[in-house]
Formats: structure tokens, C-alpha cells, sequence
């Protein structure tokens, strides 16, 4: 029973981050869609905003 919860530890980060991303592009590109804005455009900012928003993390928390 103890090996099952941690893998199942190592797992959820995983597993919540692919359920946030599909929430995102869900509902989010629908909404912006509908207001005319292409699929390509949301894509290029989505990547954008989460470089700008990790890239200073990885020099801050450098090991």
C-alpha cells in the first residue's frame, strides 16, 4: 500500500497540470474565439506569457 501512494505522490503534479492546460485551452480558447481570435494567436501567447512567467523562476530558484 505504501509504494501505491508514493507513486501516486509522484504522479499528481503531473496529472494536475495536464487537467489545468486542457481546462485552459477548453474554455479559454473558446471564449477568445468567439470574439474572432484565431487559434495560432492564442497559441504564440499562451507560450509567450508562460515563458515570461517561468523564466524568472528558473533563475531563482537555480540549484
Amino acid at each position: 500500500m505504501a509504494i501505491c501512494d508514493s507513486k501516486m505522490k509522484d504522479v499528481l503534479p503531473f496529472i494536475a497540470m495536464a487537467v489545468v492546460e486542457s481546462t485552459e485551452v477548453g474554455t479559454l480558447y473558446k471564449a477568445s474565439a468567439s470574439k474572432g481570435l484565431k487559434f495560432f494567436v492564442y497559441l504564440t501567447y499562451s507560450c509567450v506569457l508562460g515563458t515570461l512567467l517561468l523564466l524568472p523562476l528558473s533563475f531563482i530558484f537555480f540549484r
